[in-house]
């Protein structure tokens, strides 16, 4: 059974998870799916970016690796972004060479969850972002 984090907060958000590695995207989508959000799932940035400009309802938040192939996290949340005002996104990735600056600041946006992370980190870190004004 899924940890449940904050069933009464979850408003039916839609998620996008990108993430070429497909334990951590199935992780990821399972537990937000059973946590009320709808999901979609792309297991890399081009299909991300493919996604993201094809659905044709709102996306919340972007759920994305750092590195992937085709298009990098930071670069598919700024061209999602350009379409989709409001979008926000949070960051995942096992390697924090290049995301985490010499004074532990982050470079590449909102948030980051660093690989590998609880289901219960994850459900509480997507409120967290979700709910930032």
């Amino acid at each position: 059974m899924l940890f449940r984090s904050h069933p009464a907060t979850v408003r039916g958000e839609v998620v996008l998870v990108a993430e070429d590695q497909e334990l951590p995207r199935d992780v990821a989508c399972r537990a937000l799916r059973a946590e009320g959000y709808q999901v979609l799932s792309a297991a890399d940035g081009k299909e991300a970016l493919e996604l993201g400009r094809s659905h044709p309802g709102p996306i919340h938040l972007l759920v994305t690796d750092v590195l992937m192939p085709h298009v990098n996290g930071p670069d598919l949340f700024v061209q999602l972004a350009e379409s989709r005002p409001g979008l926000r996104v949070m960051f995942i990735s096992g390697h924090s060479d290049g995301i985490v600056d010499d004074e532990g600041r982050m470079l590449v946006g909102d948030d980051y969850l660093e690989k590998p992370f609880s289901i219960r980190a994850l459900l509480e870190r997507v409120r967290r972002v979700l709910d930032r004004g």
